[in-house]
C-alpha cells in the first residue's frame, strides 16, 4: 500500500488522504510503472475526505473523488457522526463511505465502507496513478511493500 496526503486532481478537489493498494506483490518499492502496468498490479485507489464538522460538504467532496477513486470515504470525529447517521441511506445510495474517528482512543468506527468499483472516469483514475508514480518518496510517508 502507498499513501499520500493532499492529492489534488484538477476539477475534483484535494483529497486529504489517498491510498493505493495492489493485488499483485510484484510492485515492491518501484511504483514508477504503475500507470502503464495497472492491469498487472490491479491498483485500488481509496480517497478519504476528513472533516471536523460540516459532514454535508465532506460528503459532496468525497463523492467527487469517485471520478478517480475506486472507493471514497468521509471521516468525521466520532462525536460528529450522529448528525450524519440519519442520512445513512444517502451514503449507501451514492456509495460514499462513512467512518468515525475517536482521537482519544485512536479507533475508527466503520459505519459504512462501499466495495471498490470502477472509477467514474478512467482517464482521471490513470492520472492519479501517474501522480503517485511521480511523487518523491518524501511525499509518500505511509509506504510499505
Amino acid at each position: 500500500m502507498i499513501c499520500a496526503r493532499q492529492i489534488a486532481v484538477n476539477g475534483f478537489g484535494i483529497a486529504d488522504l489517498v491510498a493505493i493498494s495492489f493485488k499483485s506483490e510484484k510492485v515492491g518499492r518501484d511504483i514508477s510503472s504503475i500507470e502503464k502496468n495497472n492491469k498487472i498490479y490491479k491498483p485500488t485507489i481509496r480517497a478519504f475526505e476528513i472533516k471536523v464538522s460540516d459532514w454535508r460538504k465532506g460528503m459532496m467532496q468525497a463523492y467527487r473523488y469517485k471520478y478517480y477513486a475506486n472507493t471514497s470515504i468521509l471521516v468525521l470525529p466520532s462525536d460528529r457522526c450522529s448528525a450524519a447517521i440519519p442520512f445513512f441511506e444517502t451514503f449507501r445510495k451514492i456509495r460514499v463511505g462513512l467512518w468515525g474517528f475517536n482521537d482519544r482512543t485512536g479507533r475508527i468506527h466503520n459505519y459504512y465502507t462501499p466495495q471498490p468499483t470502477a472509477a467514474k472516469e478512467a482517464k482521471y483514475y490513470r492520472r492519479v496513478l501517474g501522480i503517485f508514480a511521480n511523487l518523491p518518496r518524501s511525499q509518500r510517508p505511509l509506504e510499505n511493500s
